[in-house]
């Protein structure tokens, strides 16, 4: 015949063995939630020029959809030949970054040589410049 205290003693190792694999249940099933917020992408920043190829002298469309954490207000525009930046334009934002898509034209000067060159914008999502090329020729 089991004594008291016995059946409570069997009852507090159920009672916490069930509480360890509830809490090992919770933290497995929400472990992707823990570690997804660090290796998951965040949308980056997009960014397009129209038209793709253009004559010295002519306008350039650049068109920007910030992504979650926004773009930079100014654009660069850069010669692949030696990556010098010939040109630095900006958006009309309302601060220093910006949170919603924006567009602007930019003349590109009569003098540029022909070749291909690049927009880079930076992007404070990825820290890094997202960068789309157009050729003129």
């Amino acid at each position: 015949m089991q004594q008291k205290g016995e059946v409570r003693r069997d009852n507090k190792i159920v009672v916490i063995g069930l509480l360890v694999i509830f809490v090992i249940a919770l933290i497995v099933m929400n472990f992707g939630r823990f570690t997804g917020s660090v290796t998951k992408e965040k949308p980056t920043t997009i960014v397009t020029v129209d038209p793709d190829r253009i004559s010295a002298g002519e306008n350039i469309n650049v068109d920007v959809i910030p992504g979650v954490n926004g773009a930079y207000k100014e654009y660069y525009i850069c010669n692949t030949y030696n990556d010098i930046c010939i040109a630095r334009p900006r958006f009309f934002c309302n601060q220093f970054k910006c949170l919603k898509p924006v567009s602007d034209s930019y003349k590109s000067w009569a003098g540029w040589e022909s070749g291909v060159y690049y927009v880079k914008v930076f992007d404070y999502g990825s820290n890094e410049y997202v960068k789309v090329y157009f050729t003129i020729e």
